[in-house]
Protein backbone atom coordinates (compact mmCIF):
# COMPACT_ATOMS: atom_id res chain seq x y z
CA UNK A 1 0.00 0.00 0.00
CA UNK A 2 1.35 3.48 -0.82
CA UNK A 3 2.41 5.92 1.65
CA UNK A 4 -0.48 8.33 0.40
CA UNK A 5 -3.59 5.42 0.70
CA UNK A 6 -2.51 5.00 4.00
CA UNK A 7 -2.29 8.74 5.37
CA UNK A 8 -5.85 8.81 3.29
CA UNK A 9 -7.00 6.01 5.31
CA UNK A 10 -5.57 7.14 8.71
CA UNK A 11 -7.14 11.00 7.95
CA UNK A 12 -10.57 9.42 7.42
CA UNK A 13 -10.03 7.02 10.89
CA UNK A 14 -9.31 10.50 12.78
CA UNK A 15 -12.08 12.16 11.33
CA UNK A 16 -14.09 9.56 12.62
CA UNK A 17 -12.41 9.30 15.91
CA UNK A 18 -13.26 13.59 15.58
CA UNK A 19 -16.96 13.33 14.56
CA UNK A 20 -17.93 10.31 15.55
CA UNK A 21 -21.19 8.37 15.15
CA UNK A 22 -21.58 8.33 19.24
CA UNK A 23 -24.83 10.75 18.73
CA UNK A 24 -26.63 7.79 17.22
CA UNK A 25 -27.77 4.57 17.72
CA UNK A 26 -27.67 1.64 14.91
CA UNK A 27 -31.24 -0.07 15.24
CA UNK A 28 -32.53 -2.88 13.25
CA UNK A 29 -35.09 -1.83 10.15
CA UNK A 30 -37.49 -3.78 12.14
CA UNK A 31 -37.93 -1.38 15.26
CA UNK A 32 -37.65 1.97 12.32
CA UNK A 33 -41.07 2.84 12.17
CA UNK A 34 -42.46 1.68 8.49
CA UNK A 35 -43.55 4.42 7.43
CA UNK A 36 -40.14 5.98 7.69
CA UNK A 37 -38.52 2.73 6.44
CA UNK A 38 -41.38 3.30 2.97
CA UNK A 39 -40.75 6.69 2.93
CA UNK A 40 -37.22 5.74 2.29
CA UNK A 41 -37.74 3.03 -0.35
CA UNK A 42 -39.81 5.66 -2.23
CA UNK A 43 -37.54 7.72 -2.41
CA UNK A 44 -34.54 5.87 -3.09
CA UNK A 45 -35.64 2.77 -4.58
CA UNK A 46 -34.23 0.50 -5.16
CA UNK A 47 -31.90 0.29 -2.08
CA UNK A 48 -30.84 -2.53 -0.23
CA UNK A 49 -28.81 -3.14 2.70
CA UNK A 50 -29.92 -0.33 4.48
CA UNK A 51 -28.30 0.73 7.74
CA UNK A 52 -30.49 2.64 10.14
CA UNK A 53 -29.34 5.42 13.14
CA UNK A 54 -31.35 6.65 15.41
CA UNK A 55 -30.45 10.18 15.69
CA UNK A 56 -29.90 12.05 18.73
CA UNK A 57 -32.37 14.68 17.92
CA UNK A 58 -34.68 11.89 17.35
CA UNK A 59 -34.76 11.35 13.67
CA UNK A 60 -33.58 8.24 11.66
CA UNK A 61 -30.99 7.89 9.50
CA UNK A 62 -30.61 5.48 6.75
CA UNK A 63 -27.29 4.73 5.50
CA UNK A 64 -27.02 2.84 1.87
CA UNK A 65 -24.63 2.56 -1.31
CA UNK A 66 -26.60 3.78 -4.44
CA UNK A 67 -24.88 3.48 -7.69
CA UNK A 68 -21.70 2.08 -5.71
CA UNK A 69 -22.03 6.00 -3.87
CA UNK A 70 -22.23 6.09 -0.01
CA UNK A 71 -25.46 7.71 0.90
CA UNK A 72 -26.76 8.95 4.29
CA UNK A 73 -30.18 9.65 4.12
CA UNK A 74 -32.19 11.65 7.28
CA UNK A 75 -36.32 11.41 7.78
CA UNK A 76 -38.01 12.51 11.09
CA UNK A 77 -39.85 9.99 12.91
CA UNK A 78 -43.23 10.83 10.49
CA UNK A 79 -41.20 9.56 7.64
CA UNK A 80 -40.65 13.38 6.36
CA UNK A 81 -37.73 13.48 4.36
CA UNK A 82 -35.02 15.98 5.74
CA UNK A 83 -31.67 15.62 4.32
CA UNK A 84 -29.11 13.78 2.26
CA UNK A 85 -25.57 13.50 2.35
CA UNK A 86 -23.98 11.31 -0.97
CA UNK A 87 -19.89 11.11 -0.66
CA UNK A 88 -18.11 12.99 -3.77
CA UNK A 89 -14.54 12.87 -4.85
CA UNK A 90 -12.84 16.36 -3.72
CA UNK A 91 -12.59 16.64 -7.97
CA UNK A 92 -15.83 17.51 -7.92
CA UNK A 93 -16.39 20.12 -5.18
CA UNK A 94 -17.38 23.33 -7.30
CA UNK A 95 -13.74 25.59 -8.29
CA UNK A 96 -15.33 28.45 -6.11
CA UNK A 97 -15.36 25.87 -3.08
CA UNK A 98 -11.96 24.45 -4.16
CA UNK A 99 -10.71 28.29 -4.36
CA UNK A 100 -12.04 29.31 -0.78
CA UNK A 101 -10.71 25.86 0.87
CA UNK A 102 -7.04 27.18 -0.64
CA UNK A 103 -7.50 30.48 0.25
CA UNK A 104 -8.57 30.18 3.98
CA UNK A 105 -7.74 26.57 4.82
CA UNK A 106 -4.03 26.79 3.19
CA UNK A 107 -2.48 24.38 5.70
CA UNK A 108 -5.53 22.02 6.07
CA UNK A 109 -5.95 18.41 4.25
CA UNK A 110 -9.21 17.49 2.59
CA UNK A 111 -9.96 13.80 4.04
CA UNK A 112 -14.37 13.75 3.01
CA UNK A 113 -16.21 15.45 1.01
CA UNK A 114 -20.22 15.31 0.35
CA UNK A 115 -22.89 16.87 -1.54
CA UNK A 116 -26.01 18.02 0.87
CA UNK A 117 -29.34 17.95 0.22
CA UNK A 118 -31.70 19.78 2.84
CA UNK A 119 -35.79 20.06 2.77
CA UNK A 120 -35.34 23.70 4.56
CA UNK A 121 -32.87 24.70 1.15
CA UNK A 122 -32.57 25.13 -2.33
CA UNK A 123 -29.40 25.42 -2.40
CA UNK A 124 -26.66 22.26 -3.04
CA UNK A 125 -24.30 22.73 -0.18
CA UNK A 126 -21.10 20.99 -0.02
CA UNK A 127 -19.69 19.52 3.42
CA UNK A 128 -15.92 18.88 3.32
CA UNK A 129 -13.79 18.11 6.32
CA UNK A 130 -10.62 18.88 6.33
CA UNK A 131 -7.57 17.76 8.77
CA UNK A 132 -4.18 19.63 9.41
CA UNK A 133 -1.67 18.31 12.33
CA UNK A 134 -3.54 20.22 15.34
CA UNK A 135 -7.84 19.62 14.71
CA UNK A 136 -10.03 18.25 11.99
CA UNK A 137 -13.07 20.86 10.72
CA UNK A 138 -16.54 19.78 9.50
CA UNK A 139 -17.02 22.95 6.66
CA UNK A 140 -20.14 23.52 4.47
CA UNK A 141 -19.94 25.48 1.58
CA UNK A 142 -22.25 27.19 -0.47
CA UNK A 143 -21.35 26.23 -5.01
CA UNK A 144 -20.51 29.94 -5.28
CA UNK A 145 -17.80 29.14 -2.20
CA UNK A 146 -19.52 30.70 0.71
CA UNK A 147 -18.44 29.79 3.70
CA UNK A 148 -21.79 28.35 5.41
CA UNK A 149 -20.76 26.74 8.76
CA UNK A 150 -17.31 25.62 10.62
CA UNK A 151 -17.11 23.51 13.34
CA UNK A 152 -13.69 22.01 14.95
CA UNK A 153 -12.26 18.94 17.07
CA UNK A 154 -8.96 18.79 17.96
CA UNK A 155 -7.29 15.59 16.62
CA UNK A 156 -7.04 12.44 18.85
CA UNK A 157 -4.23 10.37 19.54
CA UNK A 158 -4.92 7.16 18.48
CA UNK A 159 -2.93 4.11 19.55
CA UNK A 160 -2.55 1.10 17.07
CA UNK A 161 -0.94 -0.90 19.63
CA UNK A 162 -4.43 -2.17 21.26
CA UNK A 163 -4.38 -4.72 23.10
CA UNK A 164 -5.54 -7.45 21.44
CA UNK A 165 -9.72 -7.94 21.23
CA UNK A 166 -9.83 -4.44 20.98
CA UNK A 167 -10.79 -4.18 17.47
CA UNK A 168 -13.70 -6.09 17.11
CA UNK A 169 -17.22 -6.93 14.67
CA UNK A 170 -19.87 -5.12 15.26
CA UNK A 171 -23.17 -5.73 12.70
CA UNK A 172 -22.31 -2.51 10.96
CA UNK A 173 -19.64 -1.54 8.62
CA UNK A 174 -17.54 -0.13 11.27
CA UNK A 175 -14.84 -1.81 13.37
CA UNK A 176 -14.05 -0.35 16.85
CA UNK A 177 -11.12 0.49 18.23
CA UNK A 178 -9.95 2.12 21.39
CA UNK A 179 -7.60 5.97 21.61
CA UNK A 180 -5.26 6.24 24.14
CA UNK A 181 -7.59 7.98 26.10
CA UNK A 182 -10.35 5.21 25.89
CA UNK A 183 -12.78 6.65 24.18
CA UNK A 184 -14.05 4.88 20.98
CA UNK A 185 -13.22 5.40 16.79
CA UNK A 186 -14.36 3.19 13.86
CA UNK A 187 -12.71 2.09 11.36
CA UNK A 188 -14.64 1.40 8.10
CA UNK A 189 -14.18 -2.35 7.60
CA UNK A 190 -14.02 -1.88 3.76
CA UNK A 191 -10.89 -0.45 3.98
CA UNK A 192 -7.48 -1.88 2.94
CA UNK A 193 -6.42 -0.94 5.74
CA UNK A 194 -5.66 -4.24 8.33
CA UNK A 195 -4.77 -3.91 12.19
Amino acid sequence: MRKSEVSKILGLVLALACFPAAHAQQVLAEKVPSIVRQACEERFSPVRKVEWKLKSDHNYEAEFRRNGVEVAAKFDPSGKWLETETTIASTKLPSDVRATISKEFGGYKIIETQTVERLDQKLLLYEVHLENAKEVLKTLFEENGTLVSQSSKPKKRISCLAPAGEFRRRPSIFTNGTNSDGSVFGLDRRSSLRL
